[in-house]
């Protein structure tokens, strides 16, 4: 999943309740092209928080979630 987030200082969650397995979770910074922060494992089977950004949350922010 990408989710793109226009303003990341109120980034929500995604609904991963009907899907199952482990995910990484990335912030993709699409002012530099680079990925920044740590990754992070993430569950299906739930609702889970994107959390913040890791630096400019008041910037754009792309949130990268890949089934492992």
């Amino acid at each position: 999943y990408a989710i793109y987030l226009p303003n990341a200082g109120t980034s929500g969650s995604i609904n991963l309740a009907g899907v199952s397995g482990t995910f990484t979770k990335r912030w993709y910074n699409p002012r530099t092209g680079l990925y920044e922060g740590t990754t992070t494992n993430i569950n299906g089977g739930a609702s889970v928080s994107l959390g913040t950004a890791p630096s400019s949350s008041s910037e754009d922010w792309v949130v990268l979630i890949q089934k492992i």
